[in-house]
């Protein structure tokens, strides 16, 4: 119905299918891609961390939240990573979520927090050496 009432309207519409061919050959040479990396950085050795330096550098910090968030991604993934070797390790993921809650909650400030998940980090670590021992 509605293409009859088109044809009706205009019987001999241009041709524009070779404006649109140049529109997509000129889209095609202007849009350049980037190179995507295969992986991406390595992981944080949390075992390596000296937690006591990393504190004293966060008192001093002027970027709190983003040393923030840099702790969270690390601990996060070093929690994927031991749950998937043990899932026994579950009790690490969960008081991870209850320090993240109660610091959304208003309950702690973001200097107890930090230190809180320093010290989650270290017990982490503490708990991948006695497994591997």
């Amino acid at each position: 119905m509605l293409e009859a009432i088109r044809v009706k309207l205009n019987p001999n519409p241009p041709d524009i299918t070779k404006v649109l061919g140049d529109i997509n050959s000129l889209l095609d040479d202007s849009i350049t891609g980037h190179a995507i990396r295969e992986q991406g950085p390595p992981a944080l050795d949390l075992s390596k961390i000296n937690f006591e330096a990393l504190a004293s550098k966060f008192k001093q910090s002027k970027h709190k939240n983003t040393d923030l968030e840099v702790l969270k991604a690390a601990i996060r993934a070093k929690l994927e990573k031991m749950i998937q070797l043990n899932r026994t390790r579950a009790d690490f993921a969960e008081k991870f979520e209850e320090l993240i809650e109660s610091y959304n909650a208003g309950s702690r400030t973001i200097e107890a927090l930090y230190q809180e998940l320093l010290e989650l980090s270290n017990s982490m670590s503490f708990e991948e050496q006695r497994h591997v021992r």
